[in-house]
């Protein structure tokens, strides 16, 4: 009995020692919230798996995903600060500068692939060429990525989204409506190409032809570069550890994208055909390395919105990209 007494004085004695404070837990660092608009594309694979494995988590970050139907919506959820940072098109955030606030302006700070081959301009077996386009009927999205393109590949044989019947669609819809017939030609992408293609209809030019005219960015607000420049360190670098992960086929990665974009596992590769993956290196590259390049085609894509009305003026190209997390 005796000894019983004594071992609860003992709890007693070390309760009261730890709500006085000599016992107390070490705290919890608290992981820095980030919100993260996306839409779904294969091309997100580092992000995707970065947050299902816990890779941001490691980094001390707490990312929530927030899903939006295209990168237009994406990019415009950052505009008015649902999120903190965005996954969109180059072409997308280019137009979106049009309307930022010029105290706090927006700045591309990585890039996450380049299409090379995904997008293009595929038509009836019978048109043969480019120029064989003149006063067809020819589905894209206007005053969006794919339009851009369509007048980009238009430009190198002396023509211009005027000398086409331009329909306006999404590139999904576009895709279906060349293949069922409605249409004489499409800007789209994969799967739509290949489908397109097996079925005897010829592809005249995609982002193999462009390389560069296509990229999906992360962009934020120039304040949140200034004043999380570490935080951004760490996500990058997580989202490094995603794409790895997916390209060296860990266990489970393709499983984890293909949940993602609504297809099977094994379908995963036939949606990364005619894209690359960028690391920090290689976003290094593109946006560091060949920022003059990139300049050069930020300043093309402002001019075409400006001229088809989409933008009310041009912006300065050298405002764009923001160099902070490379230093």
């Amino acid at each position: 009995m005796k000894k019983w007494i004594g071992m609860l004085v003992v709890v007693l004695i070390i309760s009261l020692l730890s709500a006085c404070g000599g016992g107390e837990p070490a705290a919890v660092e608290e992981k820095t919230k980030i919100k993260l608009g996306y839409n779904v594309w294969v091309g997100s694979a580092g992000v995707f798996v970065a947050d299902a494995k816990g890779y941001f988590q490691e980094q001390g970050l707490d990312v929530e995903l927030v899903e939006f139907a295209n990168p237009t919506e994406a990019a415009q959820a950052l505009l008015s600060e649902q999120v903190d940072i965005t996954i969109t098109t180059l072409d997308t955030l280019v137009v979106l500068k049009g309307s930022e606030d010029e105290e706090n302006p927006l700045n591309i700070f990585h890039a996450l692939d380049v299409s090379n081959g995904a997008d293009g301009i595929i038509a009836k077996a019978e048109i043969e060429s480019l120029e064989d386009l003149k006063g067809k009927n020819v589905a894209a999205t206007v005053g969006a990525v794919n339009h851009f393109l369509l007048n980009y590949a238009l430009k190198e044989v002396g023509l211009t989204d005027a000398d086409v019947n331009l329909v306006n669609m999404d590139p999904d819809a576009a895709g279906a409506a060349l293949i069922s017939g409605q249409v004489d030609a499409a800007v789209t992408w994969e799967p739509f190409l290949s489908e397109a293609q097996a079925q005897g209809d010829k592809l005249l030019y995609s982002t193999a032809d462009a390389p560069g005219v296509i990229v999906d960015v992360m962009a934020t607000s120039e304040k949140m570069i200034k004043e999380h420049s570490d935080e951004l360190k760490k996500l990058v670098d997580a989202i490094d550890q995603g794409v790895e992960a997916f390209q060296g086929e860990e266990e489970g990665t393709a499983k984890i994208v293909g949940e993602v974009i609504g297809v099977e596992a094994q379908e995963v590769g036939l949606y990364m055909d005619g894209i690359e993956l960028f690391k920090k290196a290689e976003a290094e590259e593109l946006l560091i390395t060949n920022q003059s390049e990139t300049e050069k085609m930020i300043k093309e894509i402002s001019a075409f919105f400006v001229e088809n009305e989409h933008m009310e003026k041009e912006i300065d190209p050298t405002t764009v990209i923001n160099p902070l997390i490379f230093e």
